[in-house]
């Protein structure tokens, strides 16, 4: 089974070149896979995310940024 991080992480990478592109520095709110918006802010990303999918249910994914590890958590933008 793929976890929602590994599916979000899938889906970004499959629009990467658009978005880095048209949005670089914004935010990307990710869900099952998809894309669902693009931010400018972060925590409004955040604020969509727990609203309409609840905690671990999403991933935010800083356009051009460099991701890291962290372990069990996933994957976040530095």
């Amino acid at each position: 089974m793929t976890s929602q991080v590994q599916q979000n992480r899938a889906a970004f990478a499959r629009e990467h070149a658009h978005l880095e592109h048209e949005r670089a520095g914004a935010h990307a709110l990710m869900h099952d896979g998809q894309l669902i918006k693009v931010f400018d802010e972060p925590g409004d990303a955040f604020q969509r995310g727990m609203a309409d999918y609840g905690r671990d249910r999403f991933s935010i994914i800083q356009i051009g940024a460099k991701p890291i590890k962290l372990g069990a958590a996933g994957m976040v933008a530095a």
